[in-house]
């Protein structure tokens, strides 16, 4: 977390050229992040981190993709296993997410 917060308001004030070689995953979810937030974050002057940007809320992102991620993984699993209960179908796309 120490590398990717700076990175994730590094992307949120619009430095895109900011990189910090010790992050080894693909700039998704800060581009995610700055697509989301850059509408509230521009009103900002690019040397400060706006508040839009703090760790709570880019933490946020991470959960709302989660959640998404769990919604999506519930209807194909529907999709595939129509006979299944609805119950163990949820509790399997919600082990999907979790890990």
């Amino acid at each position: 977390e120490e590398f990717h917060i700076p990175m994730g308001q590094a992307y949120c004030r619009g430095n895109f050229s900011h990189w910090d070689p010790k992050i080894t995953t693909l700039p998704g979810l800060y581009l995610a992040t700055t697509l989301f937030f850059n509408p509230l974050a521009g009103v900002y002057p690019s040397s400060t981190t706006p508040p839009i940007c703090s760790p709570i809320v880019l933490r946020s992102i991470n959960i709302l993709f989660a959640i998404l991620t769990a919604i999506i993984s519930t209807r194909i699993l529907d999709r595939l296993h129509p006979g299944a209960p609805r119950a163990a179908v949820s509790l399997r796309a919600l082990s999907c997410v979790a890990f």
